[in-house]
């Protein structure tokens, strides 16, 4: 989805005329996004400014097409500025910029090869280095606009830190991250001109083969050839990806399912039963890479990050490029979240002085601070995740476990076990799954289009039968742990 898309001209009006922050912000409320918070209005205010300056050149016909805020299709992920054209050879070209605001940043460390540390959103946090952004969102398109990858349209990354002071070029121009920066080039505060020249190299003119941005907004979303040899390249010859005996009968099985699918246009699902070290994962991959072959869109998705990364690593080598080009085949369908808010007591525990004692008025309005805090830390962790999905017409579903959208608390053990450094939380249960310390909540967290909040009222035999199984309970745990939903029974 593209949010503003007009041509050099206009683009050039709307900022000259101090409009095109509320163009934007106008065309997202018309697509039915939310969007627009005060610190983004004023980015685009900002850096259009500086990016006018780059394109209105006289070398760069007004007819060239400008695109602001293209959200690419099956991510949260979002470009944010694009120039569309050809260049004087008549080639087409996309140049893609990652813009930043930041004025320094510094390397983390020198084993990570993607992230720097800067000063963003009134914090210094870790970030990715902005030409492996411009890289890797490079790579996605490459690999799945089958439109882009048919008329051999050559997608240039860069990125442009227009107030990027020069004394802190040497962080972001480490060796470290030169395989980055070699392929996608930036340009700083006092590289106007350099970049002007970068842009003029691959576009000057209207593209004289139609609309690119359509092709771009509107064009088949599958994988190309270019992602299904990189993919068949790195499986061929890895001994671990090799089928054997019961796996390879699997994998006939699971293609002949999918043709049939393929053929009548029905929905099925198949389920491969089996216990740890049974191959389920090597026939998981060796799938991923036939469907991704036969052009069709495919995921590797489990819960748990420890396979992804496995099997990553496997595939690349480690190679940092080869890892930027299949990582979106690895996904994780759900992330989970914990918050607790515990008091600081010189007291011992255990202690019954007035001060500690539940009826005491302070200790009351201690706990009543500490759970509006852990709402506060929950309402904030919304608005982050929403912040950054301003651009798509995704949506955040947060259901906390023991809630009336989640009501099994026996959940909250299970996330607090999954969850990175869980135990650090301090977090315990009792024997009815209440959390301790009182203020904390915990949940799972949906990101999709139709994400929504269920209200479910009561379960259906069936429903309760299929839980007990799953989750491993007794009728009695079930009736227990599942409450007011079982009220009938």
């Amino acid at each position: 989805m593209i949010v503003y898309n007009e041509n050099k001209g206009q683009f050039v009006q709307d900022v000259r005329m101090n409009v095109i922050a509320t163009k934007i912000l106008d065309r997202i409320r018309e697509k039915g996004l939310n969007a627009g918070q005060d610190r983004e209005f004023a980015s685009w205010q900002n850096s259009m400014q500086f990016m006018r300056n780059i394109v209105d050149d006289s070398d760069i016909d007004d007819d060239v097409q400008i695109a602001i805020e293209y959200n690419i299709p099956q991510t949260s992920k979002r470009v944010d500025f694009i120039i569309v054209g050809s260049n004087d050879k008549g080639k087409d070209n996309i140049v893609i910029v990652e813009l930043k605001q930041w004025t320094k940043a510094e390397v983390v460390d020198d084993d990570m090869h993607f992230c720097v540390r800067t000063y963003v959103a009134n914090d210094k946090r870790i970030v990715c280095h902005p030409s492996y952004q411009a890289y890797s969102y490079s790579r996605f398109m490459v690999n799945y606009s089958q439109d882009i990858h048919d008329r051999g349209i050559h997608i240039v990354p860069c990125a442009y830190l227009h107030n990027y002071l020069r004394e802190y070029r040497q962080a972001l121009s480490n060796k470290i991250y030169e395989e980055w920066y070699t392929t996608a080039p930036f340009f700083i505060m006092d590289e106007v001109k350099q970049f002007s020249d970068f842009v003029k190299k691959f576009v000057t003119r209207k593209s004289a083969n139609g609309d690119l941005l359509y092709l771009i907004d509107h064009g088949r979303i599958k994988p190309t050839k270019s992602l299904q040899d990189a993919l068949a390249t790195m499986v061929k010859g890895t001994p671990v990806f090799d089928l054997l005996d019961e796996q390879a009968v699997c994998f006939d099985m699971c293609i002949r399912t999918m043709l049939q699918c393929l053929k009548d246009r029905k929905k099925r699902t198949i389920i491969i039963q089996g216990g740890p070290g049974t191959g389920k994962s090597v026939l998981a991959v060796n799938l991923l890479m036939h469907f991704i072959t036969c052009a069709c869109n495919a995921a590797y998705v489990t819960k748990n990050s420890a396979p992804r990364q496995a099997f990553l690593s496997i595939l690349t080598g480690n190679n940092a490029m080869k890892l930027a080009e299949i990582r979106q085949l690895f996904r994780s369908p759900f992330g989970m979240f914990a918050i607790s808010v515990s008091q600081v007591s010189a007291h011992p525990e255990g202690c019954t002085c007035p001060s500690c004692s539940p009826a005491d008025y302070e200790s009351l309005m201690d706990r009543s601070v500490r759970v509006c805090l852990a709402e506060a830390a929950s309402s904030w962790l919304d608005g982050w995740l929403r912040e950054r999905l301003l651009r798509s017409d995704l949506k955040v579903c947060k259901p906390a476990a023991g809630y009336a959208s989640c009501p099994d608390h026996t959940l909250k053990r299970d996330i607090l076990s999954m969850l990175p450094h869980g135990e650090e939380l301090g977090i315990s249960f009792t024997e009815s799954y209440a959390m301790v310390p009182d203020a904390s909540i915990c949940g799972f967290i949906f990101i999709h289009k139709d994400a929504s909040y269920p209200e479910i009222r009561h379960i259906s035999d069936s429903q309760y039968g299929r839980y007990l199984k799953e989750r491993g309970f007794s009728a009695l745990e079930g009736r227990r742990f599942l409450g007011n939903l079982l009220q009938n029974r």
